[in-house]
């Protein structure tokens, strides 16, 4: 269910991928969501990358 509640809230915005740090297969992206109103929200998650593709790992 907060995936759903996090793709509703994201609806009509944008995300900037400001920064990426890859270490093997584990990386941090540093994003910023702009959202229609004009607000901004910079966020970091950490991947992993499984079976050739990255996913979002749990924060640490």
């Amino acid at each position: 269910m907060a995936f759903l509640r996090w793709s509703e809230e994201l609806e009509g915005s944008t995300i900037t991928i400001e920064e990426e740090e890859i270490d093997g297969d584990t990386a941090t992206v540093t994003y910023t969501i702009t959202h229609e109103d004009g607000t901004e929200r910079t966020e970091t998650a950490n991947l992993v990358k499984e079976d050739g593709e990255w996913k979002i790992s749990p924060s640490k």
